[in-house]
């Protein structure tokens, strides 16, 4: 939630990370994140980038020791879909995931630089292409 709260700030403020208790403002602040929390909406198609931007260290069915960041999950399919999507075998982390604007972005690359930015990786579609695909 810290690492959220930061791209927040550093997005829409271009501010250095800093305690939230002297925030100007922070009730305002607390407000506006409440409100950008809020706004769930569904998985776009041919997306993927939970799936390959996030370091996920749970078993995953064909990677038994998970998958670092950055490396496209086994279970992604061609249309960058989930191929175990309401399995059993799929990692609780990986279900309790839900796209939000504020991780997914307007588009695919937005969610892969958000990802990336949080996950602390440098991460861009030609690094997918020649390392992942």
């Amino acid at each position: 939630m810290q690492r959220i709260i930061h791209a927040i700030l550093k997005s829409k403020y271009n501010a250095q990370p800093v305690s939230l208790l002297v925030l100007p403002n922070f009730f305002y602040f607390y407000s506006e994140l409440k409100f950008f929390m809020q706004q769930v909406f569904n998985c776009r198609s041919n997306c993927g980038a939970c799936c390959i931007i996030p370091s996920i260290s749970s078993v995953i069915p064909g990677m038994p020791h998970g998958k670092p960041a950055g490396m496209r999950c086994i279970q992604l399919t061609s249309n960058n879909r989930c191929a175990i999507f309401g399995s059993d075998n799929r990692p609780s982390v990986c279900d309790g995931f839900k796209a939000e604007k504020i991780v997914c972005g307007n588009n695919r690359e937005e969610a892969i630089k958000i990802l990336a930015n949080l996950e602390g990786i440098d991460f861009n579609e030609t690094h997918e292409k020649k390392h992942i695909l």
